[in-house]
Parts: structure tokens; sequence; C-alpha cells
């Protein structure tokens, strides 16, 4: 994929990959969340953290959004038993986010745009044990022996949290 100039929604003039709407996390969630400016102002937007749920103030040119609301959050999920938390998690939290079914091969090409590298098959072998944990639910695609994922709607539960509790 080569790299276009493009218009994020805020206006910022941004070279990112092709497909790629928003300069950054904050413009996604604050298109998303249908927020509008305050006097001409980005505002101040609520996410919730992975580990506890609690609200996160999010500010536009912060460069980047947390996930976790402190410094406890985050290390809960670092020193849970599992191999690799934070592999999980951002895979976890991508598909979440994404909502609806996909393929690892297009789960693959989002984390490795955001920093997550790996290919296809490491990501269907680790999703593989969140389907059998119940957080994720998996369809065999039409005509294909391959499969499609999503986060299953059932579970309210903060991604961190899951993977802290179910990982075990």
């Amino acid at each position: 994929m080569g790299f276009n100039l493009s218009i994020c929604h805020c206006g910022m003039e941004t070279t990112k990959k092709q497909n790629h709407e928003y300069c950054g996390e904050f413009c996604r969630l604050f298109v998303e969340g249908n927020h509008e400016k305050v006097k001409g102002r980005f505002p101040k937007i609520p996410v919730p953290c992975s580990m506890c749920g609690e609200s996160i103030l999010a500010r536009k040119g912060e460069g980047y959004v947390k996930h976790f609301c402190s410094s406890e959050c985050r290390k809960e999920l670092n020193t849970s038993p599992v191999r690799r938390p934070l592999m999980n998690h951002y895979m976890l939290f991508y598909l979440k986010r994404h909502g609806d079914w996909i393929s690892s091969q297009a789960l693959s090409n989002i984390l490795s745009r955001h920093g997550h590298h790996g290919n296809s098959g490491r990501w269907s072998g680790l999703l593989a044990r969140w389907v059998r944990l119940g957080a994720v639910e998996m369809r065999k695609m039409q005509g294909s022996r391959a499969s499609e994922y999503r986060f299953n709607p059932k579970v309210q539960t903060p991604v961190a949290k899951i993977i802290v509790q179910r990982g075990i």
C-alpha cells in the first residue's frame, strides 16, 4: 500500500496509508462518538480504561489515546499469567473496536498499521484461544476454508480485564 496525502475529519493534512480515515485515535473517537467542537475547539472526550472501565479524558494533540487510567491498571495486565498480554490486548481491542466480522488477514493488516506485527496465522492462533474462552466469536467464510472473527457483543467487560480474568 502506498502513502497518500489526505485530509482528516479535523481538517489536518496528514500522510496515512490508503483507507485510513483519521489522523489519529482521538479523531476517530471524536467522529464516531458524535462529539462536537465547543467554541471552535476540540473538547476533552471520555474514553474507558481497558482494565477498570474508569473514564480517561482524551485530548486532541496528545499524539495517542491512553488505554489505561493508571500505571496500576497497566501493571495488572502486564503481570497477568497470559503470554504476551499486550499483544492479546491490542488484538482484542481492535477486534472490539471494529465491531463486525473480520478475517484474520484483515485484522493482521490493521494491527500491522499500528505497529503490532505478525501474520494472519499467528493472529488466528491467538484468536482461537479467545474463541474457546468465549470473548471472540468465529464463523466460516462462505466458499472458503478461512474463518471470520468478531468480539463477542455479549461481553461487556473491559478488554484488559478479560485477559486477566479469563486468561489463566
